[in-house]
């Protein structure tokens, strides 16, 4: 019992140290790739490098502490000078 805490606490944790993150889905909109309950690793992307059929968390702006929004990129829209593939 012991040893699956410790590996859970570890699964948690270990993506932390690479820069990742990680995240329970709480809502059911995108049910398809992460079902609710389902645990989301993320990391940090640059603009850049997002291309159509990533899946993405944002977020809302002026929010500071309420948790990402999850959505599937459908388009890309250039804004201020930047380019999009």
């Amino acid at each position: 019992m012991l040893v699956a805490i410790v590996l859970c606490l570890a699964l948690l944790a270990l993506p932390g140290f690479f820069g990742y993150g990680t995240l329970v889905v709480r809502s059911g909109s995108m049910a398809k790739s992460a079902p609710v309950g389902s645990l989301v690793v993320a990391r940090p992307l640059d603009t850049r490098d997002v291309r159509v059929g990533d899946v993405i968390l944002v977020r809302r702006a002026g929010a500071t502490a309420s948790a990402p929004v999850m959505h599937r990129v459908v388009t890309l829209t250039p804004t201020g000078g930047e380019r999009s593939s």
